[in-house]
C-alpha cells in the first residue's frame, strides 16, 4: 500500500470521527512472552495467520466478525501475522488487509522465520486460533479442517466458551 493511500485512509478515519486505523506492531521473538503477559487476567483469543495462507485470509473476516459480536467481558482478541521478515511486500499486504477489514484489535508480526514464529507461538499449522485462559496458559488450539483447510467459527466459539470462567449459581 502506498504512502499516499495510507495517508488518505488516516484522513478518512479522522474526518469520520473514528479512532485511529488498526496497525500491525512488529515485535522481536523475545517480546512475545511479554505481549502474552500484558493480556493475563482475561481470556485471550489469538488468530495466527499469514497472507500466503488462503484459508487464513478467508478466516480473518470471520474472526473480525466474531470479535465484534462477542459480548463477553475480559475476552481480548489479537492477531499474529507470520510472514518472512525479508518479504516487506507480504507484510504490507497483510497490513492492507487489516485496514480493509477495519480489524480494530491488536495485531503483531513476529520478526523471524515462519517455522520459528509458529514454534514460539505454540502451534505448528495454519490457520490456527489459540485460546489462553485467565492465568495466561494456552488452553485450546483450534486448527482449520485437515482436508479443506477452512477454520470453523463454531469451533473457535466452543473453545472460548470452554475457557470462560463459570459463575457459581446463587444458593
Amino acid at each position: 500500500m502506498s504512502l499516499r493511500v495510507r495517508a488518505a485512509l488516516v484522513v478518512v478515519f479522522v474526518l469520520a470521527g473514528c479512532s485511529s486505523p488498526p496497525e500491525v506492531e512488529t515485535i522481536d521473538p523475545a517480546q512475545w512472552p511479554q505481549v502474552l503477559a500484558d493480556y493475563r487476567g482475561g481470556v485471550t483469543v489469538i488468530n495466527v495467520w499469514a497472507n500466503w495462507c488462503r484459508a487464513c485470509v478467508h478466516f480473518l473476516p470471520l474472526f473480525v466478525t466474531l470479535r465484534e459480536r462477542v459480548a463477553y467481558d475480559d475476552v481480548e482478541f489479537l492477531s499474529v501475522i507470520v510472514e518472512d521478515p525479508a518479504d516487506a511486500a507480504a507484510l504490507a499486504e497483510a497490513e492492507a488487509l487489516v485496514l480493509e477489514l477495519d480489524a480494530r484489535f491488536p495485531h503483531f508480526a513476529v520478526q523471524t522465520g515462519v517455522e520459528e514464529a509458529l514454534a514460539i507461538l505454540g502451534t505448528d499449522d495454519l490457520p490456527a486460533v489459540l485460546v489462553y485462559g485467565t492465568e495466561g496458559r494456552l488452553q485450546h488450539r483450534v486448527y482449520g479442517d485437515p482436508f479443506e483447510g477452512e477454520m470453523h467459527l463454531e469451533d473457535v466459539e466452543d473453545a472460548i466458551d470452554a475457557v470462560l470462567p463459570r459463575s457459581e449459581p446463587d444458593s
